[in-house]
């Protein structure tokens, strides 16, 4: 591999998974979703965005898919609220690892719109399983995966934590990935898989990209 790759790759692999990005003086104002959009949200669904600031902008034009994406996280009834868990690194939230974020703070931090919730096409055992599985890398305090070791689930990223929540939950495997020369990277496409998921909003419209 060329140089420029691998500094290319160490550089952003991180922000992919990241709560956004790192600070900026030129950050543009927060996203605000109107509030009826939390009203469809349930426990199971699957958030999606791309974060503010360069550096998110870099990994989606890096992964080059049909919509603009960086982060993802589950929804879970968490102490009788639902809230997401995700997984980012302590650089970027002060806590290490599977954490949770509540809605709101979650759809704060999105660039150009780029923000969609999805529902994996699961039954109510199925679902269970998918978000107590989410629960238990939790309550484990599993750590950021700042080697993205996709085989190695001691540490976890933020797509790694959704991958084996949901193929552990369910016996399903609808996702497909981006080789590189150092790590194979999950395609947020997988999550508009319509037998799969079902898409339930999205703050832009959608319109597929040409090859």
């Amino acid at each position: 591999m060329n140089n420029f790759k691998l500094i290319l790759l160490i550089w952003i692999i991180p922000v992919a998974c990241s709560n956004g990005d790192f600070s900026f003086n030129d950050q543009p104002e927060p996203f605000k979703a109107d509030t009826s959009v939390f009203s469809l949200i349930q426990e199971g669904d699957i958030l999606l965005r791309q974060g503010q600031g360069p550096l998110s902008t870099h990994i989606v034009r890096f992964m080059d898919e049909n919509r603009s994406l960086s982060h993802c996280g589950i929804v879970c009834n968490y102490n009788n609220k639902l809230t997401v868990i995700h997984c980012i690194s302590k650089e970027l939230s002060g806590i290490d690892g599977v954490q949770t974020q509540s809605l709101h703070d979650f759809f704060a931090d999105v660039a150009d719109s780029n923000i969609a919730i999805v529902r994996p096409k699961l039954d109510s055992i199925q679902r269970s399983n998918f978000v107590n599985h989410a629960k238990r890398y939790l309550t484990k305090q599993v750590k950021f995966d700042n080697n993205f070791n996709f085989k190695d689930t001691s540490q976890l990223y933020c797509s790694e934590l959704v991958y084996y929540s949901y193929t552990n939950g369910t016996k399903k495997n609808p996702f497909d990935f981006k080789k590189t020369d150092i790590v194979d990277l999950m395609k947020f496409d997988s999550f508009f898989k319509e037998s799969y998921f079902t898409t339930i909003w999205e703050a832009k419209p959608y319109k597929q990209k040409r090859k």
